[in-house]
Parts: structure tokens; C-alpha cells; sequence
């Protein structure tokens, strides 16, 4: 009878177990919301204009490949500032599309900075740029991890 209690009650906390760890899988889900929200970019707007989750988030799953931040940095780091412009220019086109608030605002700044071609101070946009852009990545890969 002893043995029979103490299988029910391992068997009881068995089951007890895995009902957490199942919870808290499904509870630690991260949503294309929270993904929006970790990066301080604007989720209602974009879904409203784009009107599909799952169209923004194939894109947003791509975003990371696309080029223009690193040729952004290549191109300062060159000193080739039209380059560099065209590239701050498709970086801030990019991130408007996608509700990326948070590093559209940095990159129109720079663009505009970058517009008249001609040498200019950037390290202070570069930097805010970056922190946006590694915050944005971070996000969308906690995301596709998730």
C-alpha cells in the first residue's frame, strides 16, 4: 500500500511538473507585438497599413540581411559620403515601411545630414544609429527564436 501512495505521488508531481515547464514555454512566446515593442518601433501603424501579420513578419525576418547599414558603415568608414547617403537614404526608407520608429528617426537625421554630399560630422547620428540598429536586430532575432 506504502509503495502504491508514494508511485501516485511521484506520478502526481510528475504530471505537476511538466504542466509548468509547458506553461511557461507557451507563456514565454514572444509575438510579432512584443517584437515591435522590445524595439520601441510602432506595431499598430504597421499592422494598420500593411494589414498583414504575416506578410510584416516575413519581412522583418529578412531585415537583418539587407545591406545598407553595413554599407552605410563602409562607406563612412571610406569617407565616401555619397555612398554613405544613398545607403542612410534606403536604411530610413527601409525602416519607414516597417514601423521601425525607433531607427527611421536616426537614420532621417543622417540622411539629411549626408544630403548636401560634403564631408560632415557623423560620429553623434553613426552612434545613435547603431544602438537603434543592434536593439532592432536583437529584437527581431529574440523573435525568430522565440
Amino acid at each position: 500500500m506504502r509503495n502504491i501512495i508514494i508511485y501516485v505521488l511521484i506520478k502526481n508531481l510528475y504530471a505537476l511538473i511538466c504542466n509548468e515547464f509547458a506553461y511557461r514555454e507557451e507563456e514565454e512566446k514572444m509575438t510579432l507585438k512584443d517584437c515591435y515593442m522590445q524595439m520601441g518601433a510602432d506595431y499598430e501603424e504597421t499592422v494598420q497599413r500593411l494589414r498583414s501579420e504575416s506578410l510584416i513578419q516575413r519581412i522583418i525576418l529578412k531585415f537583418p540581411q539587407d545591406p545598407s547599414y553595413q554599407e552605410l558603415c563602409q562607406a563612412l568608414a571610406d569617407g565616401n559620403i555619397e555612398v554613405a547617403f544613398r545607403a542612410a537614404h534606403t536604411l530610413k526608407g527601409v525602416c519607414q515601411n516597417l514601423g521601425f520608429k525607433n531607427l527611421y528617426e536616426p537614420s532621417a537625421e543622417l540622411t539629411e545630414r549626408l544630403r548636401p554630399l560634403q564631408e560632415t560630422e557623423t560620429d553623434d547620428l553613426m552612434q545613435k544609429v547603431t544602438e537603434e540598429y543592434n536593439r532592432t536586430v536583437k529584437a527581431i532575432e529574440d523573435f525568430q527564436n522565440a
